[in-house]
């Protein structure tokens, strides 16, 4: 299968889908990456934004992901540009690797990029009768997915398809280091022992001992 990972920012992938895409690398499908924003700018010196794109080449090899794609839209900016727009870049991704499953960002996420992901994945990716798409779900990325639970966000996210990682921990772990300037001290949740506890926890849900956990927007056979 070729499955398509939307994101706002270079990390959300790793974070939300890293070890399911090792997995997926090993199991012979087809994964790529298409990165929205620039992800850099609102919080570091533009130079970053050359760091984060050789880690991403370095994380591609770590994950075993055919290609990431990269859009240079205003990082925390995305609410600002009318969604249409973001939904012709996403589109032009969909065209080119005709996905059979696309992973995007969850919409109850306190990011206002990461609900615009979502937002605009919706439109494209719609079921309608010649859309070739056959499931989308959305995934979380920590320190910013639980807040909409901490805020009583009526769309707070709901995982009900969870994906064995134990195997693949380490390797999720290895690429995160990659970017090691969005990681922090524990006990941030974007720490690599706050990582490995939500994989626990995420696991324990369903009976394993680390998971992946995602929220079916739709799915069809």
């Amino acid at each position: 299968m070729r499955i398509l990972i939307l994101a706002a920012h270079p990390d959300d992938e790793v974070l939300g889908c890293g070890g399911s895409i090792a997995r997926w690398n090993d199991e012979g499908h087809q994964v790529y990456v298409h990165v929205l924003s620039e992800g850099t700018t609102a919080q570091y010196d533009a130079k970053e934004i050359r760091t984060k794109r050789d880690a991403s080449e370095r994380i591609k090899d770590i994950l075993g992901i055919r290609e990431i794609f990269h859009d240079d839209l205003p990082d925390a900016k995305l609410d600002t540009i009318p969604v249409l727009s973001i939904a012709k870049c996403i589109e032009k991704r969909l065209d080119e690797i005709k996905p059979d499953i696309v992973f995007t960002q969850h919409i109850g996420d306190i990011s206002q990029d990461h609900k615009a992901v979502n937002e605009a994945t919706m439109i494209v990716g719609r079921p309608t009768p010649d859309n070739p798409i056959k499931r989308i779900l959305s995934y979380e990325v920590p320190s910013g997915t639980e807040w909409g639970a901490i805020l009583k966000n009526d769309l707070i996210f709901k995982p009900n398809y969870f994906i064995d990682i134990e195997d693949y921990l380490q390797k999720k772990i290895d690429a995160m280091k990659e970017y090691q300037i969005e990681l922090r001290d524990y006990p941030h949740p974007r720490s690599i022992k706050g990582i490995e506890n939500l994989a626990s926890y995420r696991g324990q849900m369903v009976g394993l001992n680390y998971a992946e956990a995602f929220e079916i927007s739709y799915w069809k056979y």
